[in-house]
């Protein structure tokens, strides 16, 4: 398990059917290793066999499958470049910008706290000007908003993107109702905003 999580997150190259092939393959070393010990004996040590190679056994089964692993992939066809965008570590970034559906805002905001208000005529999220100056956000960008009672971890609370910002100096936070009913949130008490993305 360990090997097929580590390889498809960092290795491009690491095809489906290597992964299927190394979870069965490991699975397959490590109980054959319990059948006949005598398996584990070179990756020993020295270890007494009357331990039950416990750790050596992992360490067995983590060399078995990382072998399985390479030789599956070289052998079969992954997946196109242009599909794993996204997918590994290395284009975290791609990734982003395909979960926002545009370019990502990195800017450090800060968190703001303030009253919800529901609006009708909001499509899902509005904000006055100097509250996304505070939060360094613009239109389009996700924000997280949460009951600010600190001790509910996040029961009440709503992903959701910023449709309008504006202009005047209204403190309040314009929700659409259907936000209101996704997230349980009880308009009379205060939420805390962050933007995300």
């Amino acid at each position: 398990m360990v090997v097929t999580i580590v390889l498809g997150a960092y290795w491009k190259r690491f095809t489906p059917s290597a992964a299927f092939w190394t979870l069965l393959g490991g699975s397959l070393l490590v109980t054959l290793s319990i059948v006949w010990p005598v398996l584990v004996t070179p990756l020993s040590h020295g270890v007494d066999p009357l331990g039950g190679f416990k750790y050596t056994r992992a360490l067995y089964g983590l060399a078995g499958s990382i072998v399985i692993a390479l030789l599956v992939s070289l052998r079969t066809r992954g997946k196109r470049e242009k599909e794993m965008e996204g997918l590994v570590v290395g284009s975290l970034q791609r990734a982003k910008e395909r979960y926002k559906g545009g370019a990502v805002n990195e800017r450090e905001g800060e968190k703001v706290v303030g009253r919800v208000v529901v609006d009708e005529e909001v499509e899902e999220v509005s904000i006055s000007h100097a509250m996304a100056a505070r939060l360094k956000a613009d239109i389009g960008d996700i924000i997280y908003l949460a009951d600010a009672r600190l001790w509910l971890g996040g029961l009440r609370s709503v992903h959701s993107r910023i449709s309008t910002i504006h202009q005047d100096d209204d403190p309040a936070i314009h929700l659409a109702p259907s936000l209101v009913r996704r997230g349980y949130l009880l308009v009379k008490q205060r939420h805390r905003i962050e933007k995300i993305l």
